[in-house]
């Protein structure tokens, strides 16, 4: 089963990302998407700790 973001989800990503150019914006949603895949129902806390995850990478 695939995760899409329904509009909230895209508006929560748009912020956390949003001095990023369109194709690093891809980039993002598509790595929050990757670690949501395992989780069966996704929750707006889900997509919040998966953006802070994202985001936190590299540091």
């Amino acid at each position: 089963m695939t995760w899409t973001p329904d509009k909230n989800a895209k508006a929560m990503i748009g912020a956390a990302c949003a001095n990023l150019g369109d194709g690093e914006r891809e980039q993002f949603e598509a790595k929050v998407a990757a670690r949501l895949q395992s989780v069966k129902h996704v929750s707006k806390n889900h997509v919040r700790s998966a953006i802070t995850a994202t985001l936190s990478e590299g540091k």
